[in-house]
């Protein structure tokens, strides 16, 4: 353990801080459940992100495929009218951008390819690409 930090220290220094606003951002998850046209994907924070599989090349979009996310907000919570507390939807709000790889059959802990897209979406958001499929 590091003596002499304190933990608001190591806060300020972790690499959650560091990313700063959610909002816009662009993310890289995995899709660990669907059901119908509603996917579950697991981005890395508390809660999965539910976004529609679009029209288009439906079928590619399946457990264990990565995908890109543009995140909104990583909780969704409200106050309702008389509540004292606020109400999580225990999701996150993000939109799907689009696929990034399809589910392999190396099964869903590919650790090379999970690291492959992640430098893929900061290259991406580092040179300001285009991300139109």
């Amino acid at each position: 353990m590091n003596k002499g930090l304190t933990f608001s220290r190591m806060l300020r220094q972790s690499k959650f801080v560091q990313l700063g606003d959610f909002n816009g951002r662009l993310v890289t998850g995995r899709i660990v459940h669907r059901v119908q046209d509603d996917l579950y994907i697991d981005f890395g924070l508390k809660f999965n992100a539910v976004c529609k599989a679009p029209p288009v090349n439906s079928e590619a979009y399946r457990e264990g495929a990565t995908v890109l996310l543009r995140l909104h907000d990583p909780e969704l919570s409200e106050r309702f009218l008389g509540s004292k507390h606020d109400l999580t939807l225990l999701e996150a709000d993000a939109t799907l951008v689009r696929l990034l790889r399809p589910a392999s059959g190396r099964g869903k802990g590919d650790l090379s390819s999970f690291l492959h897209s992640m430098i893929f979406c900061w290259v991406t958001e580092l040179v300001g690409c285009s991300l139109s499929a």
